[in-house]
């Protein structure tokens, strides 16, 4: 994204925009899920100005997100993401003139989000193994209050990649940003002498953020078969082949507890 945001107090609703700077512009990201309690009258009569309207442009943009996750990029409309973000339609259209601009901005926003975090990883756990194992922790469990959504956003997104020129320009992008964390935490684990891996460092990120996303699909339509802890000892098995550590018993970058 490129218009600056400030976080915000908005009535009910909770803090939704993060800042967060690089080469100089700022990134709008979904924030915590959304606490909206349910009021008799849900319509914006006003368009908010400053701070309040990157607040109100973040809670359209998570709620698109989730009516995405939720009943698919074909089937949702300008009325479901109004709703969900006890918004107006005309409030929606204020800030995203076509349907399209909504989607673009909703994935990038939603990808922020993961990235974000992935950054404070990188910037809090200075143990290299520690580090990937965190990534791989936050890649097989989806956020709280997004369990059986968020990755339905992912799946949405790659579908209509497949079939639009400009949303599969928008990936290369995106998944870019997803990348990068994995490479340069691998890169920081063979300057400390801790990994040693055969494969060139981007072909490994490659091939692990591919096994993580197959795994996803898998959970997703097999969960009977693959949960999401089988998932992540799967991974964790990969990497340990691939770079010579152990994983497993680091700690939990969402919890105090032990993984």
């Amino acid at each position: 994204m490129r218009s600056a945001a400030q976080g915000s107090q908005d009535g009910c609703v909770g803090p939704l925009v993060h800042r967060l700077e690089r080469k100089g512009s700022a990134r709008i990201t979904l924030g915590p899920v959304l606490a909206i309690e349910p009021k008799a009258n849900t319509e914006q009569r006003s368009v908010p100005n400053g701070p309040k309207a990157d607040a109100r442009r973040a809670q359209v943009l998570q709620a698109a997100a989730r009516a995405i996750g939720e009943k698919g990029v074909d089937r949702v409309r300008l009325r479901d993401v109004a709703r969900t973000a006890r918004v107006s339609i005309g409030l929606i259209q204020h800030y995203f003139e076509t349907r399209e601009a909504l989607l673009h901005a909703t994935f990038e926003a939603f990808n922020n989000e993961f990235v974000e975090e992935w950054e404070r990883i990188a910037t809090t756990v200075e143990d290299p193994v520690e580090r990937v194992d965190a990534l791989l922790r936050l890649s097989c469990f989806e956020p709280d209050g997004w369990e059986g959504v968020a990755w339905g956003v992912w799946f949405e997104f790659w579908s209509i990649c497949r079939r639009d020129p400009e949303f599969r320009r928008q990936y290369g992008a995106i998944y870019d940003e997803w990348r990068r964390p994995f490479r340069e935490a691998i890169e920081h684990g063979v300057k400390a002498g801790t990994f040693k891996p055969e494969l060139p460092v981007r072909d490994l990120a490659d091939t692990l953020i591919a096994q993580i996303e197959g795994l996803r699909v898998a959970v997703t339509l097999e969960p009977g078969r693959i949960s999401r802890e089988r998932m992540l000892a799967l991974v964790r098995a990969f990497a340990e082949t691939q770079l010579g550590a152990s994983f497993g018993g680091t700690r939990d970058p969402r919890s105090s507890e032990v993984a």
